[in-house]
């Protein structure tokens, strides 16, 4: 290695540690306590609701693109499966028959939707549906994620898809980046603009899948996805 100034070397380091803000936390990422499969025609949808559902819930959201993907994988047992009555739907709504699985229906029948051999959890409407999934998931036993775990608090962050944070452009809150369970690197200050480009360079390029808000900012977020999931259903 070259010889390089002592000052030099002094200055150096300065300049690497004060070019970004890290974090430090005592961070606990919660188990999850349930499986949840989720399909539907639109991905934004699925991608929102499971968004919206492990805000809440120490659970696993599994989403699927493709109604063949979702097909394949609706052979396996899950907590709950979530779907909407449409023809997209029909094959998982019927692979569903006769399982241990639950299934939650979102259907323009509403409490109407009935299919025999089907363990139907409830069937709720497009205004009612993440109201009712929540109360299926609370009586399933689904621990909520402002509950404690093994007697330390939750998390104080909470991750959020690449993808979906172009959705709250001007940026609603600070935007960090996950380096271990005890650092997160900020990268995006409030009211930043979170661009196209920006999700090629860390979810293309950088494999990087999510994100990581303040707990303390996830009630704007998490209303922001509520009102944007409501504008697709």
């Amino acid at each position: 290695m070259p010889w390089l100034p002592t000052q030099f070397i002094k200055y150096l380091n300065l300049a690497v540690v004060f070019s970004f803000v890290v974090t430090d936390y005592e961070y606990l990422e919660p188990r999850p306590s349930l499986k949840v499969f989720v399909f539907f025609s639109n991905p934004e949808v699925s991608d929102l609701l499971k968004f919206s559902l492990e805000q809440n819930f120490k659970i696993q959201v599994i989403c699927f693109d493709s109604p063949k993907e979702a097909f394949a994988a609706a052979h396996q047992d899950y907590d709950l499966v979530l779907v909407e009555d449409t023809e997209a739907s029909i094959g998982i709504i019927d692979s569903a028959r006769g399982k241990k699985s639950r299934v939650a229906i979102s259907s323009k029948k509403g409490k109407d939707f009935q299919m025999d051999g089907l363990n139907l959890a409830g069937a709720f409407t497009e205004k009612d549906l993440l109201a009712g999934v929540s109360g299926i998931l609370t009586s399933l036993g689904a621990e909520s994620r402002s509950e404690s775990v093994s007697g330390r608090a939750v998390a104080p962050f909470f991750r959020i898809g690449v993808p979906l944070l172009l959705k709250t452009n001007p940026l609603l809150t600070e935007v960090y980046i996950k380096l271990s369970d005890l650092k997160f690197l900020k990268i995006f200050n409030k009211g930043d603009t979170f661009s196209n480009e920006d999700v090629e360079k860390y979810h293309v390029t950088k494999k990087i899948d999510f994100f990581h808000v303040k707990q303390q900012d996830s009630a704007a977020v998490l209303h922001k996805m509520n009102d944007e999931l409501n504008k697709l259903l």
